[in-house]
């Protein structure tokens, strides 16, 4: 019996040190490699989209290029002083290269904003509808940006002229913040 007793004790220990490498030892140590797994895993997503990130850089530096000279061509649109007068006299001239009549542009006060100031305006003016087109063409390419909330078009008498009517805004810059400076 006593030798008995010595295998049941060897077998025991076989099993508590089995156990015990398996609780204190495997287990632990699968857990940090799944953890690491996982941790792979991620990193390899994250080095991907760097890598898909850095291959449209290219790209991304074009758009950025490209949209920097849109906004420098559309900042220039915008003068830094009110300077109506100047706008004025050329509007007129654009009404008189197009032939128009009756001719009106009435400043509506003036609309301050934080980084943009604005002027409303009422236009009348009078032509034949390739005169007022030409007229709406070449405000576009005028200095100074010009837009137009609202056109109306009335036939005038029996004849082929029409009246024309707008609301339009003219901008400048705030003297306190700079477009330029893209605050």
């Amino acid at each position: 019996m006593i030798f008995e007793r010595k295998q049941i004790a060897i077998v025991f220990t076989v099993i508590v040190i089995g156990v015990s490498f398996i609780v204190l030892g495997y287990y632990p140590l699968n857990k940090m490699l799944n953890k690491s797994k996982e941790r792979k895993i991620q990193y390899d997503s994250f080095r991907e989209q760097t890598y898909l990130n850095a291959m449209a850089m290219p790209d991304l530096a074009r758009k950025i290029t490209d949209l920097k000279s849109r906004i420098g061509a559309y900042n220039s649109k915008i003068p830094a002083s009110r300077d109506f007068a100047k706008f004025w006299d050329e509007l007129t001239k654009v009404m008189n290269r197009c032939e128009l009549t009756d001719r009106l542009i009435q400043p509506l006060g003036e609309v301050n904003g934080d980084t943009i100031n604005s002027i409303p305006l009422n236009i009348k003016c009078c032509g034949k509808f390739s005169q007022l087109y030409e007229f709406l063409l070449e405000t576009e390419k005028m200095g100074r940006i010009l837009r137009f909330e609202e056109i109306r078009i009335d036939k005038k008498g029996s004849d082929d002229l029409l009246t024309f009517y707008a609301k339009a805004v003219i901008y400048y810059q705030n003297k306190t913040v700079s477009v330029m400076d893209g605050q």
